[in-house]
């Protein structure tokens, strides 16, 4: 299906140069699928990247049509169709090719930590309130996981957690049992009676500094 999509715009990009406007973002997002399929074990995020991309994909193609209508305005007149048919192809290609390296560099080992906790997850009881910063695959993974993030979390909250002097003071408020995520001793969301109850194999190395995943029981606060 996909290699059916790629040469559909493959042969509207050859008939019609200006549909690289619809075409590049359509590409983009299989491009990016791609990528997921071949590199990302959960195929997760795709939620957050598809988007830019897609945004990315616009802005190219209006690059590539302004160099087009200059080209046409100076020697390379209209009457040389082959040269914006290439010029299209091109703008469109360098796109998917600098998107797809991009998206290559994107470390995995965040959610495939995710995936460790989320599968510890499970032994705990039924009855149990885990809270969570990065809560999209934990929540997938288990039901009822609390976002802490304020993403999916009405105003008020946000403005509690915007406006908290300690976000640690926020998560006591939610009256967890578990905290989850890519939090190490003495992190602001971290309240001080928490005590660790299990670590993901591999760190998750943000800005030079590597954290693992962590299970933090809040049985004691």
């Amino acid at each position: 299906m996909v290699a059916g999509l790629v040469w559909l715009a493959g042969r509207l990009l050859w008939r019609r140069p200006a549909a690289v406007v619809v075409v590049a973002p359509i590409l983009a997002l299989l491009g990016r699928l791609l990528i997921e399929l071949l590199l990302v074990p959960t195929r997760l995020s795709i939620w957050y990247w598809a988007p830019v991309f897609a945004v990315t994909a616009l802005v190219c193609a209006v690059a590539t049509t302004t160099v087009e209508d200059r080209l046409a305005a100076s020697d390379l007149r209209p009457g040389r169709p082959a040269v914006r048919r290439a010029l299209s192809v091109a703008g469109a290609a360098a796109f998917i090719l600098v998107s797809s390296s991009a998206s290559a560099t994107v470390s995995t080992e965040w959610e495939r930590a995710n995936l460790e906790a989320a599968e510890q997850l499970q032994e705990l009881p039924a009855s149990a309130r885990i809270g969570a910063f990065d809560a999209g695959l934990l929540g997938h993974r288990r039901a009822g996981v609390v976002n802490l993030d304020g993403l999916v979390r009405n105003p008020v909250y946000v403005r509690r957690l915007l406006d908290a002097g300690r976000p640690a003071d926020v998560v006591l408020d939610e009256r967890l049992d578990y905290l989850v995520g890519r939090l190490g001793p003495g992190d602001a969301r971290l309240p001080a009676c928490a005590r660790s109850v299990w670590h993901s194999e591999r760190s998750v190395v943000i800005d030079g500094h590597g954290e693992p995943v962590r299970i933090w029981a809040l049985d004691r606060c």
